[in-house]
């Protein structure tokens, strides 16, 4: 799907709209390809709405949203996911201050325990607790700022499952401790 995105926008640089069209040919109009009998949710196609929205957004928030809202199919997650990439990409602090200047620090996420920087926090923790399971490393440079040594290594994909064809959920049972441990607390009204 990166591929074909790729190329197309190559051929049609400033048409998202004619590279939209290809993607629904393949992933969504194409027997071959599209084997749920209901059209399902497809990694694909949803996939496809985030980088259409990415390439032709050129770096513009606004326009990468719209382009990939207007792309349709899961159209509220993947203008949030292509939003997600490109402000990661750019950096909060050259987010346009639309963008962040009414973002609370301090509410708390419902259904969590969460406001946002205790959610960074987590966030970090696992990402430091990921690399060092990995084999890697945090380390100083020569300016005193922290390095994510990030080891190389080949991916090894699971067994494919189509999602028309899926088989039993593997390890699908929580233990006692983690039954003890779910608690629903509803959302206190305001």
């Amino acid at each position: 799907m990166v591929r074909d995105l790729v190329a197309w926008h190559k051929q049609n640089p400033d048409q998202w709209q004619a590279t939209w069209q290809l993607c629904k040919e393949k992933y969504r109009e194409n027997p071959e390809y599209q084997k749920c009998s209901n059209g399902g949710i497809d990694v694909k196609i949803n996939g496809a709405c985030v980088l259409l929205g990415l390439l032709y957004g050129q770096g513009d928030m606004d326009q990468t949203i719209i382009i990939s809202m207007r792309a349709g199919y899961d159209s509220d997650c993947n203008p949030s996911s292509a939003a997600g990439v490109l402000a990661t990409a750019m950096g909060f602090q050259n987010l346009p201050k639309k963008f962040t200047e009414q973002l609370s620090q301090e509410t708390v996420f419902s259904f969590t325990a969460y406001n946002f920087p205790q959610l960074l926090a987590v966030c970090e923790k696992l990402t430091r607790d990921a690399i060092t399971r990995a084999g890697g490393s945090v380390e100083v440079d020569a300016d005193g700022n922290e390095v994510f040594v990030i080891p190389v290594k080949q991916p090894e994909p699971p067994a494919y499952v189509a999602s028309w064809e899926p088989g039993p959920v593997a390890e699908s049972r929580y233990t006692e401790e983690e039954m003890k441990s779910i608690q629903f607390q509803p959302e206190e009204k305001k």
